[in-house]
């Protein structure tokens, strides 16, 4: 484990990016430490009024709410971005339909 400076410091970098991307946001094993980094770098993103975010998710916002049994991601999101959602055939599993959410600021 780092010690608190190392992780403020990397935290930073997240916060003060001119573009932060975030591919599949909601994949994979997530954990309430995991949430509260995602929520504070939002977080801290949106109080300096930081642009240049980019999210992409196969999750709508309701669905990523309910896979983290929390609203507040899906909420700040929301609040930072708009929403494109791109529909059609996965290209990494073929011809399968799929629903993807790419959000932009």
């Amino acid at each position: 484990m780092k010690d608190p400076a190392q992780e403020q410091s990397i935290m930073d970098e997240f916060v003060t990016a001119d573009v932060l991307v975030v591919d599949d946001l909601g994949m994979g094993a997530t954990t309430v430490y995991w949430c509260q980094l995602v929520q504070e770098i939002l977080d801290r993103r949106a109080f300096a009024d930081r642009g240049g975010l980019l999210v992409t998710s196969k999750y709508s916002l309701g669905a990523l709410a309910d896979k983290l049994q929390d609203d507040s991601i899906s909420s700040r999101l929301a609040g930072l971005c708009s929403l494109i959602q791109i529909r059609g055939a996965d290209g990494r599993l073929g011809s399968q339909p799929s629903l993807y959410n790419a959000r932009s600021a």
